[in-house]
């Protein structure tokens, strides 16, 4: 899959929302629901203009670290606290109260549960993209990201089609939908726009290293403070030992304590995340496959390790578990190829082999629905 996003065949919404999965997140879930970037800075301008630079958050940092002011606090009370106990943020950026923050408008039965009947204060509602942008900039206390539900049409999260009455603000105004960037014409133009943000050249360039900080190697350890992306020691996986707890009530405040903080998703990556290809090298990579219609293997004329003119035929090669992988090399009539080494890296049989034009890389798939990229240099 990563490879397939490198290629430009999958998009950056459907890489993450394999990503989320992949860490067990899930739309099921509101203490684990997928989380997405900010990805635009600008709530202000009367058009947007995507390949203009400026308009985008800096992806290589955490909303906690955009603002240096405010992680200098951060980072003097990091300082302060006892080695066991350290943290930099003790708000997440992804919990029940920041995905019900978003949707209020489409469930609100479970703001009503989560606040004992009733709607959040209206000071405190999701009413306008600029205000909620300059707040997870600003205050202490929030460091939110973004759900999947702003860059999926329809938008009907941002508009209050239910007629729900949300309160009045402190300024007078009532609660409706939710206000939107001039350069947004309504809901669903927001979302294409934004949609379109998230695919944009300088997103696909440097959405990686979100990647790292969320689901990679900057998740946690050394890498993690130097990042300044940690988190409350509750909020990692594994960090608290719930069945060595046996007191009932200490083990319930606990969980209750873990699913109302945020948790961080499962950790994918301990090594830095590829960079998507540019056009120009997407284009050069794909023009270096050998494309074939059949699902086995095609050995055409190459030059590898000194072998040339190895075969031309067609050869079906066995490499599922009822037979040697050894059995389907013997059935090669050219004795010029040798079998040097094996490797069984997927779960199940293998279903096809591709070996690049350069003959440095070798493409396996198969019914384990698993890609896997062999480095043969």
């Amino acid at each position: 899959m990563t490879f397939q996003w490198q290629s430009g065949l999958l998009s950056n919404f459907d890489y993450l929302l394999y990503l989320n999965s992949l860490s067990g997140r899930t739309f099921n879930d509101l203490t684990q629901y997928p989380v997405y970037p900010w990805i635009i800075s600008d709530f202000h301008s009367e058009t947007l203009d995507l390949d203009n630079p400026d308009i985008y958050r800096d992806l290589s940092k955490p909303i906690g670290a955009l603002n240096e002011e405010r992680l200098k606090l951060f980072v003097q009370r990091y300082k302060d606290l006892p080695p066991s106990h350290k943290f930099l943020y003790g708000t997440h950026y992804s919990c029940p109260g920041y995905v019900l923050y978003y949707l209020v408008r489409v469930a609100p039965e479970y703001m009503l549960r989560l606040h004992g009947g009733q709607f959040d204060h209206p000071d405190r509602l999701f009413s306008d993209m600029s205000t909620t942008w300059e707040n997870v900039l600003s205050h202490t206390t929030d460091t939110k990201e973004l759900i999947p539900e702003f860059f999926t049409t329809p938008g009907d999260f941002l508009t209050n089609s239910m007629g729900l009455n949300l309160g009045r603000k402190s300024d007078g105004n009532m609660v409706g939908d939710v206000t939107l960037p001039p350069w947004a014409n309504d809901a669903n133009d927001f979302i294409e726009k934004h949609r379109q943000a998230l695919e944009s050249d300088y997103v696909s360039e440097n959405i990686h290293h979100w990647i790292d900080l969320i689901f990679g190697y900057k998740q946690t350890g050394e890498e993690s403070i130097k990042a300044h992306n940690v988190f409350h020691p509750i909020s990692y996986e594994g960090a608290v030992d719930i069945d060595s707890i046996t007191d009932p009530i200490e083990r319930e405040s606990t969980l209750a304590q873990i699913n109302e903080f945020g948790q961080c998703p499962k950790q994918i990556f301990t090594k830095p995340h590829p960079k998507r290809y540019s056009e120009e090298e997407r284009v050069r990579t794909n023009d270096n496959y050998i494309n074939r219609d059949s699902p086995i293997i095609m050995h055409r004329s190459f030059d590898w390790n000194g072998v040339s003119d190895v075969s031309t035929e067609t050869v079906e090669l066995n490499f599922d578990e009822k037979e040697p992988i050894e059995s389907g090399w013997n059935k090669i009539k050219n004795n010029s190829l040798s079998l040097n080494d094996t490797l069984r890296m997927h779960n199940r049989e293998v279903t096809d082999i591709c070996l690049s034009k350069d003959s440095k890389r070798l493409f396996s798939v198969s019914s384990d629905s698993q890609l896997k990229i062999y480095s043969i240099e």
